[in-house]
């Protein structure tokens, strides 16, 4: 692995807890709404175990900049706004390698969205 590519994953975890402070959520809150358990999430924040994509966009939908908890770059979002835009959602996924039931549950997730 690169050391690029080390930097980027390496850097998830911290993003991702700095997220769901931003949002005001403890570990045992957003691993509720997250669907999983306060380990599993304790693990994602210390860069032990990725996040996986349904737990991202789970995230996404409760308002986490997943663009900047990907990348590190920040996408605009503006206070009170419940999801960023999906073109950064969209955007930080580009790249990707997703397993076929993650690629699954992103196009069932797209088709939902597209319905409303």
């Amino acid at each position: 692995m690169s050391s690029d590519l080390d930097e980027i994953i390496f850097g998830i975890g911290p993003r991702f807890a700095e997220e769901r402070e931003r949002l005001g959520y403890t570990q045992g809150q957003l691993a509720t709404r997250l669907a999983t358990t306060e380990r599993t999430l304790i693990d994602y924040e210390s860069s032990k175990t990725p996040p996986k994509v349904p737990k991202l966009l789970l995230f996404w939908g409760i308002g986490a900049d997943i663009l900047y908890i990907l990348t590190g770059e920040r996408g605009p979002i503006e206070e009170g706004d419940e999801a960023p835009p999906a073109s950064n959602l969209a955007a930080a996924m580009i790249g990707l390698t997703l397993s076929e039931e993650d690629a699954d549950l992103v196009l069932a997730l797209a088709r939902r969205l597209a319905g409303r």
